[in-house]
């Protein structure tokens, strides 16, 4: 698990197409910095209170979809899921 320096601050987030990076570290110890090409994430709230994500981005590794959630707590949770794009 990684975790970046955004902080979400409680207030209403805002979707809309976001820039990152994560680091990966390889069976050698080496850390890699991976760029995140584009991300676009879609927040909608929940009967709960507390928002659903979702979202599309893409990267080296190819293109993925987003889902997760944003909690109450202010803790976002995030995953990719990549796919092959048709040729």
């Amino acid at each position: 698990q990684q975790r970046s320096g955004f902080e979400y601050d409680g207030s209403t987030p805002l979707s809309g197409r976001y820039t990152g990076w994560f680091r990966m570290k390889s069976d050698n110890d080496k850390v890699t910095e991976i760029h995140e090409n584009y991300i676009f994430l879609n927040f909608e709230k929940n009967r709960d209170g507390f928002y659903n994500v979702d979202g599309k981005g893409g990267n080296e590794f190819g293109q993925y979809t987003i889902s997760g959630t944003l909690s109450a707590d202010n803790e976002i949770t995030l995953f990719r899921h990549y796919y092959q794009e048709d040729k």
